[in-house]
């Protein structure tokens, strides 16, 4: 067996868990064995009984206990026994959400980015940074060349 099981905490306020360990103990015994789709297992008191480590008398009253607080209930026959857990499918459900993802396109991503380029403190410096690249004059480049002494010229004819 794999798999897991979901205990919810409003098992906290269960008078079985807070009062009587050994039927909790079984209780547990039941959930861990239960086939996960229909909350049932079945078998016999005796084999339930080994595998749990408990004696076949206290496994009985136990068994009973738990079918009075409507936590488990037993369908017998002459060869086994379903045991069957109650709200099984309300405790151990699987949540399912259909959430759609949107993804955004490239083209959103890339308008977004410059836009927030466009929108920084520093627009002028990189629009000017941009001149720069592109080999055209710009006040910023100018100004550059002049702190380390060189001349500048004027692309443009002047």
């Amino acid at each position: 067996m794999n798999g897991w099981i979901r205990l919810h905490r409003s098992l906290l306020e269960n008078e079985v868990w807070r009062t009587d360990r050994t039927a909790w103990h079984v209780f547990e015994g039941l959930l861990l064995l239960a086939d996960y789709k229909t909350g049932s297992w079945t078998g016999g008191r005796k084999a339930l009984a080994e595998l749990l480590d408990i004696n076949e008398s206290t496994l009985r009253h136990s068994l009973e206990r738990l079918q009075k607080y409507n936590m488990v209930t037993r369908n017998v026959t002459i060869k086994f026994t379903e045991y069957r857990i109650c709200n099984w499918h309300k405790y151990q459900q699987t949540e399912t959400r259909n959430v759609t993802i949107k993804r955004p396109l490239y083209k959103e991503i890339k308008n977004n980015i410059n836009k927030n380029i466009k929108n920084t403190p520093h627009d002028n410096e990189l629009q000017a940074q941009k001149k720069d690249v592109r080999g055209e004059y710009s006040p910023a480049l100018e100004k550059m060349r002049e702190k380390w002494g060189k001349k500048s010229s004027n692309r443009n004819g002047g």
